[in-house]
């Protein structure tokens, strides 16, 4: 196929960085009329490059225009401590399959992979009976990864990822661009583009789970830093006279504040084996450990946001992970602590939630592994790669 004229690109590019869309809408956003728009969407029709796509209820008068698997389709991966997620999308975001897996944590490096790899070859079957060309990969794995070379360096903390480099396996794999990131960042993200907040040009999303993580999203764009290393706030030392960190650190502040940090310490006050669980039951009938523990836990943590929050200086703090919800004393606590202590430039006028976000509705997986998706689309060097597959076939 021949190099398609300017306004032909702009519409499908239009189409994937924004959705499908109605026609009328297509020619205000492109600035020409709607005779344009429409010879323009002829021309894409007739190639097969974008189709009809019904939205809303059955019978609707009009229907939007969105872009054809014949142009490729984009996916997203990402793993956690005991499952894989994968969805595989068109190029303008509509979903045609998803699925979930519960996998070993005892497996091995390889098996895990392979489990991904299989989880996004069944979607791609289930999508559609043909084969199809997936234009980039979003892959979010749940350890650091350097995100130009996919390398895991070893350490305690990436012991299910030791001896295999992601990235490279899913590019061999599927023979496509892939994009890294973690899943606090793209939490992060989905915070940013479906969590109805103020203040979104600046958003700092902070999960405590079994480790604490942070994601910092600046106009829509994750700052992840020069190799995809930042937001790693739960191994910033606390205390340096602390207990042994899994990063070979003493005194992270996730020996303090996560799971495993509140199941030591409940049941070194309890004298009884606690898993968060149990805590969580302690926390709903008001058991005074409880309270001793979570208040601590505000403390040590507020004191770490008030250094992050006088460096980057966020408009919105979201709190996320099973640690924030277990109490609103805990976030009440930590929110108290940043007024008190943040200066009053920036403390004055932050704003601090818990996150809301709720399961996409009739989807099984998580929201943020759509996150991966939407960071695709936005992507010039995938839009770039959908010309160049268009051109050439």
């Amino acid at each position: 196929m021949s190099e398609l004229p300017i306004n032909a690109r702009r519409l499908l590019e239009l189409l994937i960085r924004d959705g499908s869309a109605y026609r009328a809408d297509i020619a205000r956003s492109l600035k020409v009329s709607r005779t344009t728009a429409s010879n323009l969407s002829n021309q894409l029709e007739s190639l097969g490059l974008i189709e009809e796509v019904t939205v809303g209820s059955p019978g609707v008068l009009k229907t939007h225009l969105g872009v054809t698997t014949e142009v490729g389709v984009l996916a997203s991966v990402m793993f956690e401590a005991a499952s894989v997620m994968a969805v595989v999308t068109t190029l303008d975001g509509r979903t045609l399959a998803e699925k979930a897996l519960r996998i070993d944590e005892r497996g091995t490096v390889e098996q895990r992979l392979e489990a991904g790899a299989d989880l996004l070859r069944e979607c791609l079957r289930v999508a559609s009976p043909a084969p199809l060309t997936i234009n980039a990969l979003h892959l979010a794995v749940d350890t650091q990864m350097d995100k130009s070379t996919g390398r895991v360096y070893e350490t305690p903390a990436s012991r299910r990822w030791v001896g295999v480099n992601p990235k490279e396996y899913f590019v061999k794999a599927f023979d496509t661009l892939v994009f890294v990131q973690n899943s606090a960042r793209l939490h992060a993200l989905a915070e940013y583009l479906w969590g109805g907040l103020s203040n979104l040009s600046d958003l700092l999303y902070v999960q405590i789970s079994y480790g604490v993580s942070m994601g910092h999203v600046v106009d829509g764009v994750v700052r992840d830093g020069f190799r995809g290393g930042s937001g790693e706030i739960g191994h910033v030392v606390y205390n340096w006279g602390g207990p042994l960190c899994t990063c070979g650190n003493y005194g992270c502040l996730m020996q303090y504040v996560s799971i495993p940090a509140f199941e030591t310490q409940a049941t070194l006050m309890t004298n009884r084996p606690v898993t968060i669980d149990q805590f969580a039951l302690d926390v709903a009938e008001k058991e005074s450990y409880t309270h001793e523990i979570l208040a601590r836990a505000s403390i040590v943590f507020g004191r770490m946001l008030t250094a992050v929050c006088h460096l980057v200086d966020p408009g919105v703090i979201v709190l996320g992970g099973e640690i924030s919800s277990l109490s609103e004393d805990f976030v009440e606590g930590v929110r108290q602590y940043l007024r008190e202590h943040t200066l009053p430039l920036i403390g004055k006028n932050l704003e601090i939630s818990v996150s809301a976000l709720s399961p996409v509705k009739d989807k099984s997986i998580d929201r943020t592994v759509y996150a991966g998706i939407e960071s695709l689309r936005s992507n010039s060097d995938v839009i770039h790669r959908t010309f160049e597959q268009i051109e050439q076939s």
